[in-house]
C-alpha cells in the first residue's frame, strides 16, 4: 500500500521544472505517441496499477505516467478525501485483487504477528526473550557465515551472472511470480472452488530437516543451508540456478522438512553432492495434490486457517486425502511486497478415476505414466530427464 500512495503523492504535488532558454520544448522531443495502452475511460487508479506492474513495457509506462500527471488535480482531490475519512479502499482500482490481498495481510499482522510481538515484549519475560532472540540471531549469523564462503566464491567467478542476479532480485520485489526462477512442472487435473488438483512428476530436491515448525530462526537457518548449496556450497563448487518454491513439508509423523527443487537439468543422482551434511538430495515421487493459493506471510496461524479451509472444501467435493501430511510452497524472496507474495498450501490426494487435464494443449499426446519410487530412493532419477519433454510448466504467471 505504501508504494502506490507515495507515487500518488508525488503525482498530486507534481510541478514541471522550469525549462532553460534556448532548449526545444519538451513536446518536440517526445517520441511519437505509442499505441493506446489504456482502455477508454480507464481510471487513474487503473493507470497507476499498470505503471507499477513489472510487465508493462517502458514506452507504455512513460505514456501512462504523462497521462497520470495531467490528472494531478483529480488525484489530489481524491487523496485529500481519503485522508479526511480515513478510508483508503477508494484509492484502489475496482475489481482489483489488491483489496482482498491487503485484507489478508492485515489479518495476518493483527491476528498472528502483533500478538507474538506483544508476547515477546511482556515485561515478565522480556529479558528471557531478548536473550533467546540474541542466541537465535547469533546462530543464524554463524550458519550464514559458515555456508556463505562457498557460494560467494562461486559467484565471484562469474561477476556478470552475480550482477544479473542482483538486478533480477530487485525486479522481483514487485512481482507475484518471481522472474527467471525455474519451478517444477505440473498438470492441472481439475479446478475446484478456491483450489486446483495438480499432478507433479518426480523431480529432485535438496532437503534439510527442520526441528521446530514455523520458528523464524530455524527456518532462516534451513533456507541459508539450501540456498548456499544451490549457489555453490557443494562438492563441485558449482553454482546452479535458483529455483522455487521453497517448500516446507509437515509429514504424518509430525516431523518437518524444508526443500528447494533442483534445476530440471539435474536429478538427485546427477546433481553435485552437498558440502554440508545437513543437506541431502532426494528424488520425490510423482504426486497428485490439492493446492490453494494465498498471499502475505506464511504464519503459523495463516497456514492453519488455509489448511482448515482447504480440507473442508475437499471433504465437500468428496476428494480423498492420502494422509495427514501437508506442504507450504513459498515462491518469493523475503523482501517481496507482502500483498504480492505468492504462497500455496498443498495436501496429497487420491483420485479414484483420472480426469482429463483442464489446462493441457489440445495437441498434447496421451498423459504419461509416472512411476514413483520411495521418496528416499534415487534409483529412478536417471529416468526423469527422459520425461521432462512430456510435462508442461503450468505455473501461474503475472
Amino acid at each position: 500500500m505504501v508504494a502506490p500512495l507515495v507515487c500518488l503523492a508525488l503525482v498530486a504535488g507534481y510541478r514541471p521544472p522550469i525549462q532553460p532558454r534556448g532548449w526545444p520544448h519538451a513536446s518536440a522531443l517526445r517520441a511519437p505517441r505509442p499505441p493506446i495502452v489504456c482502455q477508454e475511460g480507464m481510471s487513474w487508479k487503473e493507470e497507476l496499477e499498470r505503471i507499477l506492474s513489472p510487465s508493462t513495457p517502458q514506452a507504455d509506462r512513460e505514456f501512462l505516467l504523462r497521462d497520470l500527471l495531467a490528472r494531478a488535480p483529480e488525484i489530489s482531490q481524491e487523496l485529500s478525501e481519503a485522508v479526511r475519512t480515513g478510508s483508503f479502499s477508494s484509492l484502489l482500482p475496482e475489481d482489483s485483487e489488491l483489496t482482498s490481498d491487503l485484507a489478508m495481510v492485515q489479518r495476518q499482522v493483527m491476528e498472528d504477528i502483533l500478538p507474538e510481538v506483544q508476547a515477546l515484549l511482556d515485561p515478565g519475560r522480556l529479558q528471557e526473550n531478548v536473550q533467546r532472540a540474541a542466541t537465535q540471531g547469533s546462530s543464524v549469523a554463524q550458519e550464514a557465515a559458515s555456508s556463505a564462503p562457498g557460494a560467494v566464491a562461486s559467484l565471484l567467478q562469474d561477476p556478470a551472472r552475480a550482477l544479473g542476479m542482483l538486478q533480477q532480485e530487485a525486479r522481483n520485489v514487485a512481482r507475484r511470480t518471481p522472474e527467471g526462477v525455474e519451478t517444477p512442472p505440473f498438470r492441472v487435473l481439475r479446478v475446484g472452488d478456491g483450489y486446483e488438483l495438480r499432478e507433479y512428476p518426480s523431480f529432485g530436491v535438496a532437503v534439510t530437516p527442520v526441528q521446530v515448525q514455523w520458528d523464524v530462526a530455524t527456518l532462516a537457518i534451513g533456507f541459508n543451508l539450501l540456498a548456499s548449496y544451490l549457489l555453490g556450497a557443494n562438492q563441485r563448487s558449482e553454482s546452479m540456478e535458483m529455483t522455487a518454491p521453497l517448500r516446507v513439508d509437515v509429514l504424518p509423523s509430525g516431523s518437518t522438512e524444508m526443500s528447494f527443487p533442483l534445476p530440471s537439468k539435474w536429478s538427485a543422482l546427477t546433481a553435485p553432492s552437498p558440502s554440508d551434511g545437513r543437506v541431502s538430495l532426494r528424488q520425490t515421487e510423482g504426486q497428485t495434490v490439492a493446492v490453494s493459493e494465498f498471499t502475505g506471510f506464511a504464519t503459523e496461524g495463516e497456514v492453519r486457517r488455509q489448511l482448515s479451509a482447504l480440507l473442508k472444501k475437499l471433504e465437500r467435493d468428496a476428494v480423498d486425502m492420502e494422509s495427514s501430511a501437508y506442504s507450504v510452497y513459498q515462491y518469493n524472496p523475503p523482501y517481496t511486497l507482502p500483498w504480492l507474495r505468492r504462497n500455496e498450501l498443498a495436501v496429497p490426494v487420491h483420485l479414484q478415476s483420472p480426469s482429463a487435464p483442464d489446462d493441457l494443449d489440445e495437441s498434447a499426446e496421451a498423459e504419461p505414466e509416472v512411476e514413483g519410487e520411495e521418496s528416499s530412493s534415487v534409483d529412478a532419477a536417471a529416468d526423469d530427464d527422459n520425461r521432462d519433454e512430456e510435462w508442461e510448466d503450468l505455473a501461474p504467471s503475472d
